[in-house]
């Protein structure tokens, strides 16, 4: 896939794991994605990096480190305590759109309930037992271990369907919350991209070559969407590894940096059971960056100028953990790198290549055994 895609950035000189830098969200299958995301992504391909010829895992795996952050901690990738943004989710049962659907479903609600013996007081509920029943579906019915729920049939004709419409809302009420959900749930990774990619280059790298940078990132879906709608660029629920892929280009090849001219390009890749495929999304195309982006590709200060009102300046004392007084140096701290070339975050989806890790047990949904 990387190399015909990428045939000159992603060469066996450019990409050693060195050159790797991946961080993932606290949760164990998010983790395992990544993972197997980087197994395909950077195998052995020198007699160093081999490191068993005795075996077929020794000549087609290296381990790649994954970093993670404790889960009050870790807002870069939507997952640290932050009281602020658990005030204002609620706010999107009262959406205009959120209500318009809810009470054109009264009477499908009152069939689902009829047949499961449940109530369901929120419309979150209904896309939650969606994606449980669809989770189940892919993981138990591999291993011949799932059967269809009576109550599916029991609520009558189309219920996955209507359940579906409701795990659709759920995606596009990301892009009607408040400007300051977008902010703390976004802005935390759309900061650290920019601060990467502003990192002053360096011509030489490890080997003696162009040092190519790679930055990995695994969350999950409910985190790439509100990211995807700051970029203007949602197209619905992404798909289990998926990924948005942002990469920094550098127009020129001298040692300066002030002589560089550095754009910024914007491109998606949709997993399917059968394909991997490939779509750019040019910032001329998104109501983000069409005052300052006039093509598909944009230069970095138009992009950070577009963003910035989305990128916090304290995520602790913004989320309320903190009050205005206290030391706000460690939270906004930046890691300096060495040189970003062409630079590529792949959000990885839930599940990434390990789709079986994606469902929840039968015995923790209740929803299988109905």
């Amino acid at each position: 896939m990387k190399a015909k895609t990428y045939p000159f950035f992603f060469t066996l000189e450019s990409l050693p794991p060195r050159n790797i830098k991946a961080q993932s969200s606290p949760k164990r299958r998010v983790v395992e994605s990544a993972l197997a995301l980087l197994a395909g992504f950077a195998p052995p391909l020198t007699a160093q990096e081999i490191w068993s010829n005795k075996s077929d895992l020794g000549r087609r795996w290296q381990p790649v480190a994954v970093q993670t952050a404790s889960p009050g901690r870790a807002w870069l990738l939507g997952e640290g305590g932050c009281p602020e943004v658990d005030r204002l989710i609620p706010l999107a049962h009262n959406l205009p759109l959120t209500v318009q659907t809810w009470d054109a479903a009264v009477e499908f609600r009152a069939r689902l309930t009829s047949a499961m013996n449940v109530t369901f007081p929120l419309w979150s509920d209904l896309a939650t037992l969606y994606d449980t029943v669809i989770c189940e579906q892919e993981y138990f019915g591999r291993l011949g271990q799932w059967t269809e729920p009576a109550w599916i049939q029991g609520a009558g004709p189309g219920t996955m369907e209507q359940l579906a419409v409701f795990r659709r809302l759920q995606f596009i009420i990301y892009g009607l919350l408040p400007m300051e959900y977008k902010r703390l749930q976004a802005g935390p990774f759309l900061k650290e991209v920019i601060a990467k990619m502003k990192s002053p280059p360096e011509e030489e790298g490890f080997e003696g070559g162009p040092q190519k940078k790679v930055f990995l990132y695994g969350t999950h879906d409910t985190v790439m969407v509100p990211i995807l709608h700051v970029l203007g660029v949602f197209q619905g629920q992404p798909s289990y590894g998926s990924g948005l892929i942002l990469e920094l280009l550098a127009s020129s090849k001298s040692s300066k940096s002030q002589n560089r001219t550095t754009t910024v390009r914007m491109s998606f890749f949709n997993v399917t059971a059968d394909d991997v495929r490939f779509s750019a999304l040019p910032f001329n195309g998104s109501k983000t960056f069409s005052g300052r982006c006039s093509a598909g590709d944009c230069d970095l200060g138009s992009v950070e100028e577009s963003l910035r009102q989305y990128l916090p300046v304290d995520i602790e004392l913004e989320c309320g953990l903190k009050s205005g007084n206290e030391d706000s140096r460690n939270s906004s701290r930046t890691t300096v790198l060495l040189l970003v070339v062409a630079l590529v975050l792949a959000i990885a989806g839930n599940v990434g290549l390990l789709s079986a890790q994606c469902c929840v047990s039968p015995k923790r949904s209740g929803y299988q055994t109905m």
